[in-house]
């Protein structure tokens, strides 16, 4: 799929506005015998041929660009990204608030059993599971950092649809525009190179953070909690018969579906704090770069 941007009928309002205003101030240089006017008018007549020039290039580049992105990904790269925000969205992040939510209630209703020795007027009650308690507030804490976390997936998602929605059929046009007029000539090198940069670095890097993610949980199997699972200290004393024991011992109802949810949320805060950052810091490299070689500023 090519890119559909409507730039070249833009390029052609601008430049037909442009050479209409160095046509005028030319007429008026001969008028009025003002020869910097006339060195004037020559020179923007110069630049408008630059701005075609640099607009067509762009314009095969950011097609060129967009094809290349498009197989490199296997996919369209805004939906690859998709694919991955909302897995880890709906697949991780949201599953294990739920699960730690259940599991903090676990722990209030096992944490609140006591036993009682001696008489009623006399006894002294012990907790039947002592050190739950400890774990439900650990839990609430660990609840309370997953939040923001998620909520930051969910911007991460709306920023995507904005930028996919905003920066070919919008900012691209507006850039190539603004291009072509000496006052606002930076200000639309920026906005081109802006659009390159949110239209096709960008999508990209959330693909390699997939892969990346993708590696990591291949290359780390989620076993090691299946031997804690087989701990001996955790049947040991229930007075059961082989593995249905561990299903009435509470610290391992708790222990293991926690370890699950705490290697689940490492992908969710690398996702939610580290890898944003790596993306915007390539972003924001590349529209650098990308700008000073469009305006032809390379020192």
């Amino acid at each position: 799929m090519s890119v559909n941007i409507q730039i070249f009928d833009v390029t052609a309002i601008a430049i037909a506005l442009m050479v209409f205003a160095i046509a005028c101030v030319f007429m008026i240089s001969q008028v009025l015998r003002r020869p910097e006017w006339e060195a004037y008018a020559r020179l923007e007549l110069y630049q408008v041929f630059v701005s075609v020039l640099i607009i067509v290039f762009v314009a095969i580049i950011a097609d060129f660009a967009y094809t290349f992105s498009y197989t490199l990904a296997g996919g369209d790269p805004f939906t690859i990204a998709h694919t991955y925000l909302n897995n880890l969205l709906f697949e991780k992040s949201f599953p294990s608030i739920i699960k730690l939510r259940w599991l903090s209630m676990t722990c209030q209703y096992w944490g609140g059993l006591y036993t009682k020795y001696g008489s009623s007027n006399w006894g002294i009650q012990f907790p039947m599971f002592p050190g739950l308690n400890a774990i439900e507030s650990s839990i609430e804490f660990l609840i309370n950092i997953l939040s923001p976390f998620t909520a930051s997936l969910m911007v991460q998602q709306i920023g995507l649809e904005i930028i996919q929605g905003l920066m070919f059929p919008v900012v691209m046009p507006i850039g190539v525009f603004l291009r072509i007029f000496p006052q606002t000539r930076e200000a639309g090198v920026f906005l081109i190179a802006t659009a390159l940069g949110f239209a096709i670095i960008f999508p990209l890097t959330y693909v390699m953070h997939s892969v990346v993610i993708a590696e990591i949980e291949r290359a780390n199997p989620a076993t090691w909690y299946s031997e804690l699972a087989l701990d001996p200290a955790l049947t040991e004393g229930t007075g059961s018969v082989g593995g249905t024991a561990t299903y009435f011992n509470p610290y391992y109802m708790v222990a293991v579906p926690l370890f699950v949810r705490l290697q689940e949320l490492s992908f969710v805060i690398m996702q939610g704090v580290f890898l944003p950052a790596l993306s915007m810091i390539l972003t924001t490299s590349f529209i650098k770069l990308t700008s000073k070689f469009i305006s032809q500023k390379f020192d």
